[in-house]
């Protein structure tokens, strides 16, 4: 059996790109490629070009960019589109895999159309997030065969040697021979991740420039040091049961990719990173005799200045924490449970270690008034941030937000332009506004977002400069837009 892994385009309809491979897909690769080695496995980044320069992006970008975005991805005789029906012939995969968020759902669902249409009998296999959250709505899909609810490996596994028998695999959606929708049993989460094997996969399709030890100034590795975040923000679809990796694991896998590849910039995306205080330590501990440095995201109620400054020794370089908003009444509502008191207490904890601060936040929320988001933007200008990231908000299937609008029944499911939905979408609007008030309200804040972004990079350049020059000119490049 030949398999192919997709992760669709999507930030290329905008004129961006990924520059590092898909995570989730390369764990899945290198646990079929360790348990099922006869099996021919590969992976193809869609959303990776090396034509695109540029790296970093704000939701501006994705705002101003939306409409030309909806036109690139559904023309067909699109060049991104182009490619992938050329990748997927030249392949030939008889199972192609598809992994999917809400933003990229219709993009992997036009992937799976081209699969088809190349050859009607390859089978299709959806994962993901959105698809594990609304299974059957997905398989509806007449270019989608199977969906894999939850973890892909040992699920994906057991379909990859059961696939003419998958009644009895826990874990799974799929249309039986009569067409009927049949959704298994619920798969156990893996209990003990570190089992994995490190997921560091070289795809024959794609390359990237650290392959070649290029662009290590500012090449950064994706590690996934726990799965999970026990939090019940109404607005995050994360798997509510958290497991971690051991602090020796993750080393292992710093180490292998140090000494392959020569990158020394790694950045966690575990929810959070500081959940479990005593194993935080343990890793910066081991962290510090790396010599790497490394960001995280964390919470502003998980830490104190002894972990902070044990982040720092371990090469810590930069934090990223949920804020989210600048209205009280917002901030009650999403469960977030922190206070704006919390809030500058870390920023300023963090600044005394000399750590960048970023900020996630977001606008737009369903019941929020052009006061709350003004609040919130408000809120970015005053703090001393180093740089942050707005996001109009975005119901995503398998949260609170979305399960209330639905019931409210201003989503539904089978109707939906999933198209719309995505952090930068001016059509995200479930408001008391009209359509038209809405938008110029979200674009008038996303425009000033803009502003505010462009003055706290230059407010930081010099200090950045002096501390890396080379690094700090070729990171000022890539923020430039490229329109």
């Amino acid at each position: 059996m030949k398999v192919l892994l997709i992760h669709p385009p999507w930030m290329r309809f905008f004129g961006k790109s990924i520059f590092s491979p898909p995570v989730a897909l390369t764990s899945i690769a290198s646990f079929i490629k360790r348990e099922i080695p006869d099996i021919e496995i590969d992976i193809y980044n869609a959303d990776h070009s090396k034509k695109t320069t540029f790296k970093i992006s704000n939701t501006s970008h994705f705002a101003k960019g939306h409409e030309k975005y909806v036109q690139r991805l559904n023309d067909f005789s699109n060049i991104i589109w182009k490619e992938v029906r050329k990748v997927v012939t030249d392949y030939q995969p008889d199972l192609v895999g598809i992994s999917a968020m809400t933003a990229s759902f219709i993009s992997g669902l036009n992937t799976s159309k081209i699969v088809k249409e190349i050859n009607p009998e390859t089978i299709v296999v959806f994962g993901g997030k959105h698809s594990t959250a609304l299974p059957k709505n997905t398989l509806k899909n007449p270019s989608i065969d199977f969906v894999v609810i939850g973890e892909g490996e040992e699920t994906f596994k057991e379909l990859l040697l059961n696939i003419n028998s998958p009644e009895n695999i826990r874990g799974i959606a799929y249309k039986n021979k009569d067409g009927q929708i049949i959704k298994t049993e619920l798969r156990e989460y893996i209990k003990d991740i570190s089992t994995l094997p490190i997921p560091v996969f070289e795809s024959h399709i794609n390359s990237y420039a650290f392959e070649n030890r290029e662009d290590l100034e500012t090449s950064k590795w994706n590690i996934v040091g726990a799965r999970g975040c026990p939090f019940k923000c109404i607005y995050c679809a994360s798997d509510k049961r958290i497991r971690y990796r051991s602090p020796e694991n993750i080393i292992k896998e710093i180490e292998f990719v140090k000494n392959k590849y020569g990158i020394k910039i790694f950045d966690f995306q575990d929810d959070s990173f500081s959940l479990n205080k005593k194993r935080a330590f343990e890793l910066c501990n081991l962290l510090e005799k790396q010599n790497v440095t490394w960001e995280c995201n964390t919470r502003v109620d998980l830490i104190d200045e002894e972990l902070v400054l044990n982040m720092r020794k371990g090469g810590c370089s930069t934090v990223w924490i949920g804020i989210e908003t600048g209205s009280e009444k917002t901030l009650k509502i999403i469960n977030k449970n922190i206070s704006m008191d919390m809030i500058l207490k870390s920023i300023f904890l963090f600044k005394k270690y000399q750590l960048y601060v970023c900020g996630f936040f977001m606008i737009g929320f369903p019941w929020e008034n052009k006061e709350d988001m003004k609040k919130t933007l408000d809120l970015i200008k005053k703090l001393p941030i180093d740089n942050f990231e707005l996001n109009i908000a975005t119901p995503l299937p398998g949260t609170q937000m979305f399960d209330e609008l639905v019931e409210a029944g201003k989503i539904n499911i089978d109707t939906v332009n999933w198209s719309r939905f995505h952090q930068g979408s001016s059509e995200m609007n479930f408001s008391q506004y009209s359509d038209e008030e809405w938008e110029k309200i979200i674009t008038d804040y996303i425009n000033l977002s803009a502003k505010i972004y462009r003055l706290k990079l230059i407010k930081r350049i010099p200090k950045l400069f002096l501390n890396d020059p080379a690094t700090t000119v070729k990171k000022i490049l890539n923020t430039i837009k490229t329109k």
